[in-house]
């Protein structure tokens, strides 16, 4: 993988029979140290009682390897064993993001031809219908800020509407 690629990383913890609290408090600082780190992009909770999730992200996986293999990450790790347990620890790169299935967190990514095949599906008819639709309405509308919204109606519609449901769609034929 190029060192350009942000990375996503999706984490699921198991917390102990009422250490929640002691959990969150955790959360929230490890959350802090890894904002102190160069690249770190942010990071989004999920989750309560017993079971709880966190995306985060980096600018490229050299400055995510940075975080990861830090005794800051070790120790704070080390921290967390008296009350609960790091269950699953994903690495996601570009299209691989649009490819999860709900109900199977873990899984691989399909191969990256099924990605661009089940990615075209989504995006033709998207942008077929923005070309219809949108594009009479900005016809006066400077070349630059016509793209900059058009790329931003479908990225945000791929994103959020088409390909979760595409995933869907198309989940035997992805993950066969």
């Amino acid at each position: 993988m190029a060192t350009g690629d942000a990375v996503t990383i999706v984490a699921t913890f198991r917390v102990k029979p009422g250490r929640d609290a002691d959990f969150e408090h955790w959360a929230h600082d490890i959350t802090a140290a890894a904002a102190q780190f160069p690249g770190h992009m942010g990071a989004s909770w999920l989750g309560s009682k017993g079971s709880y999730q966190v995306v985060y992200r980096f600018e490229n996986d050299a400055l995510f390897h940075d975080w990861h293999d830090s005794t800051t990450r070790a120790e704070f790790l080390r921290r967390l064993e008296p009350f609960a347990a790091l269950a699953t620890d994903r690495h996601l790169t570009g299209l691989e993001t649009w490819f999860e299935l709900p109900n199977q967190p873990g899984r691989p990514a399909p191969p990256r031809w099924k990605m661009v095949v089940a990615t075209w599906i989504g995006v033709f008819p998207l942008l077929l219908l923005l070309q219809w639709l949108v594009v009479p309405l900005v016809s006066n509308v400077p070349l630059l800020i016509r793209v900059m919204v058009f790329a931003l109606i479908v990225v945000t519609t791929a994103t959020y509407v088409v390909m979760p449901r595409l995933t869907m769609l198309l989940r035997r034929w992805l993950y066969p």
